[in-house]
């Protein structure tokens, strides 16, 4: 569908204008065949950060703070660029490796559109 193939390409081209953040998924390409498209990313092997929450059941202040900071990272980087992820939530953030000083990095885009000062997606509201 052509709506399909738009919102695809809007989510490549969000990934391509973030690469290089640190609380930010890679992306590395993309290619599609008959059936479907694929994006290429780094590999997070933390999973996510629910998962994390579930398991420990609560985190220390300090790790809070943490989480807090590369969170706040990602919607300043975001809006800096000029985008807006529309879909923060703990399944969308993956910690990068299983240590204790893993980076938290944002991802699914997919919702993300760019926004511009002054002007109001009405698919938002």
């Amino acid at each position: 569908m052509k709506g399909d193939n738009d919102d695809i390409r809007k989510e490549i081209q969000i990934m391509q204008h973030l690469s290089g953040q640190a609380n930010i998924v890679e992306f590395k390409g993309a290619y599609g065949d008959m059936q479907s498209v694929h994006l290429v990313m780094e590999v997070c092997e933390g999973g996510e950060l629910l998962d994390g929450i579930i398991t420990k059941g609560y985190y220390s202040e300090k790790a809070v703070v943490s989480i807090y900071r590369s969170i706040v990272n990602v919607v300043h980087v975001c809006n800096f660029i000029g985008v807006m992820h529309r879909d923060l939530k703990p399944e969308n953030f993956l910690r990068s490796d299983k240590s204790k000083k893993a980076l938290r990095k944002a991802t699914n885009f997919g919702l993300s559109v760019f926004i511009q000062e002054g002007i109001v997606d009405r698919n938002f509201i």
